[in-house]
């Protein structure tokens, strides 16, 4: 029986012109590998992380430091919290500030009265479902 780390290794192919490890097994509707473990599917970045460098804290984040959500290069992750994250996508300029307060609200409003999901609110409006879970959860709206 292959171990935790033969298996994972088996699902991503490295780019040598920008050292991301892509990931080429099984991608979730936002763009990132997962991992199925006995916890069940996991972000592959994170799996990545957590074999490579040690345990995250259950409340943060892995975050790319390369911007490529299929990349599971460990060097190219970094643990952070939800603001950490944003920080550095404005920092980037990968951050669109598209929503005014009274959008947020609306798109508040319509998630919780229920019938529409994050997912389809962010294709909706063409933006990332982690932009919609932040306005949602009152975290940010810009």
């Amino acid at each position: 029986m292959k171990t935790l780390h033969e298996r994972f290794s088996t699902k991503y192919k490295v780019d040598s012109a920008t050292g991301c490890w892509n990931w080429v097994s099984n991608i979730n509707s936002a763009g990132y590998g997962t991992f199925y473990s006995r916890q069940g599917n996991i972000y592959a970045h994170r799996v990545s992380f957590e074999l490579h460098k040690g345990i995250v804290p259950r409340a943060m984040l892995v975050c790319h430091s390369c911007d490529n959500k299929k990349c599971v290069n460990p060097e190219h992750l970094f643990v952070g919290t939800y603001q950490d994250n944003l920080k550095d996508s404005i920092k980037k300029d990968r951050w669109i500030r598209s929503f005014t307060e009274e959008q947020a609200a609306e798109i508040r409003r319509r998630y919780q009265a229920g019938g529409v999901t994050q997912t389809s609110i962010a294709k909706e409006k063409g933006v990332s479902i982690s932009t919609i879970n932040l306005i949602v959860n009152n975290k940010s709206y810009i």
